[in-house]
């Protein structure tokens, strides 16, 4: 990447990115600045999960070492999911965060974790379920 393109970004928007980025947490413009080979990963997701109205059921595996780009991949699908118009839930499985075994446990994070598109209902950014259900009681 070259420094023109990072123009566009005000110098507080880069600092927090390499803020977050050295603290190893995520952040949304990291992974929309860092994701190499869109072209590739974008034809790949249109081959096997964008398919609409195909009876086939599709699944994603991503599997790697420690420090590979999984959780980076992952959340590169989860934005491109949102622009497709996906109502997406992304939990970590880590048994010491949520429980696979347990499913209560398990299904309340799924559910607290997912988020509408855009553009359901008007809005401009991402919405949880619970944002979702407060602005259709509204209506």
């Amino acid at each position: 990447m070259d420094a023109t393109a990072l123009q566009d970004y005000s110098p507080f928007e880069l600092r927090r990115l390499l803020e977050r980025l050295r603290e190893g947490l995520y952040d949304p413009l990291a992974v929309q600045l860092l994701t190499t080979d869109h072209e590739a990963l974008d034809t790949r997701l249109q081959q096997t999960l964008w398919r609409s109205g195909d009876d086939t059921v599709a699944h994603l595996c991503v599997c790697g070492s420690y420090g590979q780009g999984k959780s980076h991949a992952l959340a590169y699908i989860q934005v491109q999911a949102l622009q497709q118009g996906y109502v997406v839930s992304a939990i970590n499985l880590d048994p010491r965060e949520v429980s696979l075994h347990q499913f209560r446990q398990t299904y309340r994070a799924l559910m607290r974790s997912l988020t509408f598109p855009p553009s359901v209902g008007g809005s401009v950014a991402p919405m949880s379920f619970l944002d979702r259900w407060r602005t259709w009681l509204r209506v």
